[in-house]
C-alpha cells in the first residue's frame, strides 16, 4: 500500500512540468482573466539592470501568430522579479521591441531588473485582460523562453497551462450528479 503511494507520488512529481528552469506558469483559461505565477525556481543566469526606465522581460514566442502592439494594465499583481522593488504591472507587445510574437512584462516608473542563480527568478503572481488578443493565446502545454531586457540573457522558460476556473468544475460536478440521479431513477423503473 504505501509502496503504491509513494510511486503515485513520484509520477505525480514527475508529470507536474516543474522542470529546474521554469520560472512561470501562465494560465491562459479565460483571456480576460489570463494568470502568470512564479514558480520559485532559480534564475538560469545572473542579470542585474536598475534605472529610470521600465525595462521589459520577454517571453519569446508567446504568441501562436503574429500581433500588433496592444497593452494590458495587471488588474491584481504580486508578480516581480527578484529583488525589485516594483510589480510587474504591464504586460504589452510592442513589434519593433522583440517581435510580433513576444509578450512583454514590465513594471511601471522605476525599474530594477535583479534576477540570480541563487534565488527564485520570480514571486507572487498577476493576472492581465488578453481578450483582445485571445485567438493568438498559446494552448494548454506550450512553452517559451524568458529573456532579461538585454533579450539575450536566458533567465528561465514559461509553461502555459489552461486549468479551468473552479466554478467550471462546480458545474461539471452538478452535471455529473444530475447524470447520475437521473441513471438511477432509469435503472430503478
Amino acid at each position: 500500500m504505501h509502496k503504491t503511494l509513494l510511486g503515485v507520488l513520484a509520477l505525480l512529481c514527475v508529470g507536474s512540468g516543474l522542470a529546474h528552469g521554469q520560472v512561470l506558469l501562465v494560465n491562459t483559461a479565460d483571456p480576460s482573466a489570463v494568470t502568470f505565477t512564479g514558480t520559485g525556481s532559480f534564475a538560469s543566469a545572473d542579470y542585474a539592470v536598475t534605472g529610470t526606465t521600465a525595462f521589459p522581460i520577454r517571453l519569446a514566442s508567446f504568441f501562436t501568430t503574429d500581433q500588433t502592439n496592444f497593452d494590458s494594465l495587471a488588474s491584481s499583481t504580486t508578480l516581480m522579479t527578484t529583488g525589485a522593488g516594483h510589480t510587474l504591472g504591464r504586460a504589452f507587445l510592442r513589434v519593433g521591441a522583440g517581435g510580433p510574437t513576444t509578450l512583454l512584462l514590465r513594471q511601471d516608473g522605476n525599474s530594477q531588473e535583479l534576477f540570480s542563480t541563487g534565488s527564485a527568478a520570480f514571486t507572487g503572481s498577476a493576472t492581465y485582460d488578453l481578450s483582445s488578443v485571445a485567438s493568438a493565446l498559446p494552448g494548454s502545454g506550450a512553452s517559451g523562453n524568458i529573456y532579461a531586457a538585454d533579450n539575450t540573457t536566458l533567465i528561465g522558460t514559461y509553461l502555459i497551462t489552461a486549468i479551468p476556473e473552479p466554478a467550471t468544475y462546480g458545474v461539471a460536478a452538478g452535471l455529473f450528479c444530475l447524470g447520475f440521479v437521473a441513471l438511477r431513477k432509469r435503472s430503478r423503473s
